[in-house]
């Protein structure tokens, strides 16, 4: 992994929401919150990080389903403090990445959270949960056709750390699903704090053999 350049969290949080708000699962709760609140989509598909007021909503706003007590409470555990960092991953150096420690991802993957694990399961048409693998196709189909859907934000204990996906699950898989269609080198935000051993999903990512 190569560290680029540290940037706050306000421009990951950013990415974050801008992420959800299309997808399937995510995306109806990220809007139904932002009409409920009489917030434009736009603070969200074209954040503009200098506003400090705009940061902070869209901080309250990805807290408020994905945090304590939220519907998907996935930050929940997370440290407060989070070094944060754009950061790029060789094509050929995903076997890094780990998934996070959940039922349908360890399924999936075959108990191992590697992503392309999971890559050459999906080739050979297995599914985890009974559910489809068509979302993984379509965006291995869109990243093939040059379309740019986003960074994912990853997060570990330190640098040496394997790191754990914390946004992204599904295009860090479709990735893998077409990695010629990549280019050489895969952006990232990545986040660092030794304290993120203690949240839930992080488990213990083992190095990639």
């Amino acid at each position: 992994m190569r560290l680029i350049e540290r940037v706050d969290e306000a421009e990951v949080v950013a990415e974050f929401l801008r992420a959800e708000i299309d997808s399937p699962r995510f995306g109806p709760r990220v809007r139904a919150r932002l009409a409920a609140d009489g917030r434009d989509e736009s603070i969200v598909r074209a954040p503009d990080v200098r506003d400090a007021d705009a940061n902070s909503y869209r901080s309250e706003l990805l807290h408020g389903y994905r945090g304590i007590g939220g519907s998907a409470p996935l930050l929940e555990g997370l440290p407060e403090r989070i070094e944060w960092h754009r950061a790029a991953i060789a094509r050929d150096s995903l076997d890094e990445v780990r998934y996070i420690d959940y039922p349908y991802w360890n399924e999936l993957s075959a108990g191992t959270r590697s992503p392309r694990v999971a890559a050459m399961r999906i080739h050979a048409g297995i599914t985890a949960m009974d559910r489809s693998n068509d979302a993984f196709h379509a965006l291995a189909a869109r990243l093939c056709a040059g379309e740019d859907l986003g960074m994912p934000i990853l997060i570990a204990t330190d640098p040496a750390a394997p790191p754990v996906i914390l946004e992204g699950h599904t295009r860090v898989t479709a990735m893998l699903l077409q990695p010629d269609c990549l280019p050489e080198e895969v952006g990232f935000y990545v986040g660092f704090a030794p304290a993120v051993r203690d949240w839930m999903f992080y488990g213990t990512p083992e190095p990639a053999s």
